[in-house]
């Protein structure tokens, strides 16, 4: 009998010695060898028809509608800007990881989800619109619509921010922000999506992008041009603390400095050649070959190079 893909991550790899995967449906290895293989194709094929979302069978425990924990230090597979997919009773939510931290034993993932489409809702005039419900609270000055119409040539968007959502039984009556430039709300308009409200105490896995953005390629990982930071000279050679935009898992990474401009010319071009002399898990330190002259501010970009 074929088994859930997730149940192989239950496994366990003592193969090579005391083996404790039981055989399916029995102790007797010998009558059920074939059950067993048979299991094992299912398996396999169940995880490549599955090249989309990476099931790691981790247990995920509810924190907040945008953050949940997971056991151990998982922050090298919760990487910021991986997709993430939640499951809950309810459903199925998507998402972008926005960031992730070790404490205590567990990584907590801070998770941005996707808009999600809210129906049914009423046009009132061309800024402003009903739902039938008391949502008033979730509709918060600020809030950002994004209005669909699908139409011959293809979908068109537009987006409106709430001034202000007020429940008076039995509608929320929401307007939108006006200004310029902003659009009207046609009434041949068949979608709204709303920010989504999340997840919840009944979410029980969670799946990562099968891409994240610091994949390991030719025995590297690495992510795009993380940031900028700039270094005001300071009649010194440095040090220069930079921090990072996410805390690494471990200190191995290598950062790659690129000079990019100066505000004013130093008197020595040697600011153009950073070098990185300590790593920690937050942040590196940068120094210069010799001291710069006091005020001109210099901008770099840097790559984050992290051994597989």
């Amino acid at each position: 009998m074929p088994v859930a893909d997730t149940d192989i991550t239950t496994w366990l790899a003592d193969f090579t010695g005391a083996d404790s995967n039981a055989p399916v449906d029995g102790e007797n290895i010998a009558g059920l060898l074939d059950d067993v293989a048979r299991n094992i194709k299912s398996v396999q094929r169940a995880e490549s028809e599955n090249k989309q979302w990476v099931r790691p069978g981790w247990a995920p425990t509810f924190v907040t509608a945008t953050s949940f924990t997971l056991t151990g230090d998982r922050r090298t597979t919760a990487v910021s800007g991986r997709r993430c997919k939640a499951t809950l009773a309810g459903g199925v939510k998507y998402g972008t990881v926005a960031s992730s931290s070790f404490g205590s034993s567990v990584t907590t993932v801070n998770v941005r989800w996707d808009l999600e489409e809210y129906t049914p809702w009423t046009r009132v005039d061309n800024d402003s619109l009903t739902i039938a419900a008391d949502v008033a609270t979730r509709f918060a000055s600020g809030t950002v619509f994004e209005f669909w119409r699908s139409n011959s040539t293809g979908d068109v968007r537009y987006v409106r921010v709430v001034d202000t959502a007020v429940y008076s039984a039995p509608d929320t009556t929401i307007t939108l922000l006006t200004g310029d430039p902003f659009q009207n709300i046609p009434a041949t308009f068949d979608r709204l999506l709303v920010p989504s409200e999340g997840i919840d105490a009944t979410v029980s896995e969670v799946e990562f992008g099968a891409f994240a953005p610091d994949l390991y390629q030719s025995g590297w990982g690495h992510t795009a041009i993380a940031t900028a930071f700039e270094i005001t000279a300071n009649n010194t050679a440095g040090p220069f603390t930079v921090a990072l935009p996410d805390v690494r898992a471990t200190n191995t990474y290598t950062p790659q400095v690129q000079a990019v401009s100066a505000n004013t010319a130093p008197s020595n071009t040697l600011w153009a050649m950073p070098m990185v002399t300590a790593v920690n898990v937050a942040n590196f330190v940068v120094t210069l070959p010799v001291a710069i002259d006091t005020g001109p501010v210099m901008t770099y970009d840097f790559v984050i190079l992290e051994q597989a």
